[in-house]
């Protein structure tokens, strides 16, 4: 795609670091005007194309939403995670198409959180829009034109031979790329920070417009996959779940069909003892269906949803007997499936899509930065499922101070999936002999064909103040030179309570990586007098940025963290508040330069720096 010459186009990793050190010592932006425009969703007048990424999608923001734990509320944080200051602009799903609410200047790498409030979402919700824009550009004048360049008889002369001067009216758009995130909470009335006041906390990542979308001519993998729904009990009783779609795209009357597979326990995966849906679904409206109104208690298994529109969804988890609250975010499946995503031999290139080079030839790779290894407590859950109609092997293995330890392998059947627990012994807690328990480690999902995975981590026992957390994001094929986190906070060290940050860096590789993290404030500059440490991170290990081992960072901190490595990695961000009544943590995948958290193709993203 060709990008306009006042931009310089260079692949992050290298000049990323030079841009960042650029911007962050500049002098905070003034307050800016109302820029008088409004870009509109998907807009088509674009300067140049960076394939959707200016905008983020969220299926779901609640406002008083009481789905079973209480009334939530919720928030986003939007991200420019470029180095050109844009403004943001919100869109609110009216079940008829999308309001535009309201606008933001955004600085170059800053964040900022809105409320539902701040952004109009009426009660109890509704899917948002936001979308990030350096500029607008405008053109009205007179052109000369000649029909023969255009083949059409403008004056109606019966020939092609006229030149003439014609008004030209033209506006065109200046896209940035944009990262996002949903935070929620019960009671949720301060957000983003927590307190006393709140029962359950959960959250999840914003779709990328590059990867909302519809694709129906690709028959290998099509559609949304949320890897695990359930009604299954356990300590404090049952869970249960609420499902989300909504329509993200441009026609009325979506046709939405979603196919559940239950979990058989053997890797099958068959509607003969599943079912399916079929509904009409219009622009921005949902649809919302309860687990347990349509199985009894002990189901699980996954949800595919196909349609022939873009559309996003959410399947929130949650368990009423000990307020934890899980929100997956739907795995696009044609978006795991890319060109090129994976390396039947070695490759002298990296290869982003779905796998990697030669440490992983042959096989599709999704990593998974944060896995609790009975760590203080805590139980980690894996929900894998096949996206091909077709037999699929996984296999998952830890990854902790530089070694592997496989931990399941199953063959999946088509639309198949594996669950695998690693549950917590409160009888061996401390017991370091061990080499399965006490560990803090990431992991690594292989498979022959494409899958989706959530990975849970859950805390039932303890004898402190910190049990009854709930956590969980989507394993992913993210592995880049730079990610970006649009929400990092720090609570109060003295008693360890308000919301507080902790970013895991993967380094899957044989070799260390140097990964330097920079802390932002929501002007985009450095935090005042922090710096930027740099974390050795030995290969096939992990290392932790945490914001409370960060002294000069302010208590009540909160803004965004770029981090920056020689190699590539993949990252996380875990947010817990020990002072929320019941569940106070959510986490979140980082996202790469091109605003995706997915996936990506180092060799088509790109950072724009600014000059003439």
């Amino acid at each position: 795609m060709k990008k306009p010459s006042r931009f310089l186009r260079v692949v992050a990793t290298l000049g990323m670091l030079a841009g960042l050190l650029a911007v962050f010592g500049a002098a905070p932006a003034a307050a800016a005007a109302d820029p008088g425009w409004k870009p509109g969703v998907n807009p088509g007048n674009l300067q140049y194309s960076v394939g959707g990424a200016q905008e983020v999608y969220f299926p779901w923001v609640y406002n008083n939403d009481n789905f079973g734990l209480g009334e939530a509320d919720g928030s986003v944080t939007i991200q420019n995670v470029t180095d050109i200051d844009g403004y943001v602009f919100f869109y609110v799903g009216n079940g008829d198409g999308w309001d535009y609410t309201t606008y933001a200047y955004l600085a170059a790498g800053a964040s900022k959180t809105f409320s539902a409030d701040a952004i109009g979402v009426p009660e109890p919700g509704a899917p948002v829009v936001a979308g990030l824009y350096e500029d607008v550009t405008s053109y009205n004048d007179t052109k000369n034109v000649c029909e023969g360049d255009y083949g059409v008889d403008i004056n109606n002369d019966g020939d092609f031979l006229d030149c003439l001067n014609i008004a030209v009216k033209k506006t065109e758009l200046w896209p940035l790329y944009a990262a996002g995130v949903a935070k929620s909470a019960v009671a949720g009335a301060s957000l983003p920070y927590t307190t006393a006041s709140d029962i359950s906390v959960s959250g999840y990542n914003g779709l990328s417009g590059a990867e909302v979308g519809v694709d129906l001519y690709d028959d290998y993998a099509d559609g949304v996959y949320i890897p695990l729904i359930q009604t299954n009990g356990g300590p404090g009783g049952a869970w249960n779940t609420r499902v989300t779609v909504a329509n993200l795209g441009t026609d009325a009357n979506a046709a939405v069909t979603l196919r559940f597979f239950p979990n058989d326990g053997d890797g099958s995966g068959s509607l003969a003892t599943g079912w399916q849906e079929n509904i009409l679904v219009n622009v921005g409206d949902v649809y919302q269906l309860t687990l347990s109104d349509l199985v009894p208690e002990g189901w699980t298994g996954n949800l595919h949803i196909l349609s022939d529109d873009a559309i996003g969804a959410i399947a929130d988890r949650y368990k009423v007997g000990t307020d934890m609250w899980l929100t997956n975010i739907g795995s696009q499946a044609n978006f795991e499936v890319q060109d090129g995503s994976f390396c039947q031999i070695e490759c002298g290139d990296f290869d982003f899509d779905g796998g990697f080079y030669y440490p992983f030839a042959g096989q599709y790779v999704l990593f998974a930065p944060t896995v609790y290894m009975d760590y203080n407590g805590w139980n980690t859950g894996f929900a894998v499922a096949n996206l091909i109609d077709a037999d699929n092997n996984v296999s998952i293995q830890y990854v902790q101070n530089g070694n592997t330890i496989q931990v399941a392998s199953k063959r999946l059947a088509a639309h198949g999936m594996l669950v695998s627990y690693r549950p917590s012994s409160p009888a061996q807690d401390q017991n370091q002999q061990n080499p399965m328990l006490e560990q803090f480690a990431g992991a690594l999902i292989l498979s022959d064909e494409p899958v989706a995975a959530a990975v849970d981590a859950v805390k039932y026992f303890g004898n402190d103040n910190n049990v009854g957390q709930a956590m969980t994001y989507n394993a992913t094929a993210n592995l880049s030179n730079v990610q970006s986190n649009p929400l990092v906070q720090k609570g109060n060290p003295a008693n360890t309570f308000g919301a507080t940050s902790g970013i895991t860096l993967l380094n899957p590789l044989p070799v260390q990586n140097s990964i330097t993290v920079y802390w932002l404030n929501q002007s985009g500059f450095n935090a005042a007098n922090f710096g930027a440490p740099t974390l050795i991170v030995p290969a096939q290990s992990i290392g932790i940025a945490y914001s409370m081992w960060q002294e000069n960072l302010p208590v009540g901190y909160y803004g965004s963290v770029i981090t920056v490595g020689n190699l590539p990695y993949a990252a996380t961000t875990g947010n817990v508040d020990y002072q929320v009544d019941g569940d106070g943590s959510v986490i979140w995948n980082s996202y790469n330069p091109c605003g995706q958290f997915r996936s990506i193709d180092l060799f088509e993203c790109s950072f724009f720096f600014g000059g003439d």
